[in-house]
């Protein structure tokens, strides 16, 4: 004869025993609290078997693995037994899906807008103080330093539309 503990919260199937007789009536057997004589069923990976009051339910049970809210790209760790809230995935699911692979061309093409633009904030103080100060970059065209800047900054502002045009 066995029987089977679970969970006092969650119920779920936590190992099977053998009781022990009763020391004081012969034929009587000690149960602990949270058992039953119903055997669980088997489980596969990623499942556990919770008791019901009756019998058994087989639950989804990914606790301890990562998921992603797909609305807010929020990580986190699943801490409970059943299936993932709604708009949530697997994190290992997600980065094999296409709107992984659409979020690191989005991540790639704002990182290349960022250091465009940096670029160009750089080139305007330079030409503020070329402006300011104007001598010739080289004499041999008679390029000054604001038109070198200028021509800079028009080629970053060309690459930018292009990072704007993709995204």
């Amino acid at each position: 004869m066995k029987i089977y503990i679970y969970d006092k919260n969650t119920k779920e199937f936590l190992t099977e025993v053998v009781p022990q007789k009763h020391p004081k009536k012969q034929n009587e057997y000690l149960y602990p609290p949270n058992s039953t004589f119903v055997a669980p069923p088997d489980t596969r990976k990623n499942q556990i078997a919770v008791f019901n009051g009756q019998g058994w339910n087989i639950e989804d049970d990914y606790r301890g693995e990562l998921q992603i809210n797909l609305l807010n790209k929020e990580v986190s760790q699943i801490n409970k037994i059943g299936k993932l809230d709604k708009d949530y995935i697997l994190y290992s699911e997600y980065l094999n899906s296409e709107d992984y692979q659409s979020d690191l061309k989005k991540e790639e093409l704002n990182n290349r807008k960022s250091e465009i633009l940096s670029q160009i904030k750089r080139l305007d103080e330079k030409r503020i103080r070329a402006i300011c100060e104007p001598s010739v970059k080289d004499s041999s065209c008679g390029l000054t330093w604001l038109e070198y800047y200028n021509s800079q900054i028009q080629e970053l502002r060309s690459r930018l539309k292009e990072v704007q045009y993709d995204a």
